[in-house]
């Protein structure tokens, strides 16, 4: 994200009717932010998205829990994670880890395909560099699973 401010000044004198010089002053702070459009590198069902997001999510740290999980999903919208690995780095209890993979996959955000690799709904949400094809591919095979 890129922040630009500007500050527009303005300074007057006003003469009144007894000869009286009365200073004005105004300012005005403009800020506009800009977004990368490389920094923008998910696809979400936002409904859907935020629907699943507060069926695993009770507290603020779940919600963290949340996004350093499902930011980690590859190209071919699967989730890789080793859980031991991933609470360590990040001060997270495996159980809560794991309550939650559990969770997503109840709610049908989530299908495990292995031991730490889940496939992640390809209705609701497309990960990073995930091309239109994948997608396609996926969604026709979530479908059969």
């Amino acid at each position: 994200m890129k922040e630009t401010q500007i500050i527009e000044s303005f300074e007057a004198s006003i003469i009144d009717s007894n000869g009286e010089i009365h200073p004005i002053e105004a300012t005005k702070k403009i800020s506009n932010k800009y977004y990368s459009i490389r920094r923008l590198n998910l696809k979400i069902c936002y409904e859907d998205f935020i629907k699943v997001q507060s069926k695993l999510c009770r507290s603020s740290k779940d919600i963290l829990i949340f996004g350093h999980l499902f930011k980690k999903v590859d190209k071919e919208n699967e989730l890789r994670v080793n859980i031991t690995k991933f609470c360590e780095q990040h001060n997270y209890t495996r159980s809560r880890v794991n309550k939650m993979l559990q969770e997503s996959i109840e709610v049908g955000f989530t299908k495990k395909m292995a031991r730490g690799i889940y496939l992640i709904n390809p209705f609701i949400f497309k990960g990073k560099g995930c091309s239109n094809q994948t997608i396609e591919k996926l969604q026709k095979e979530w479908n059969l699973i």
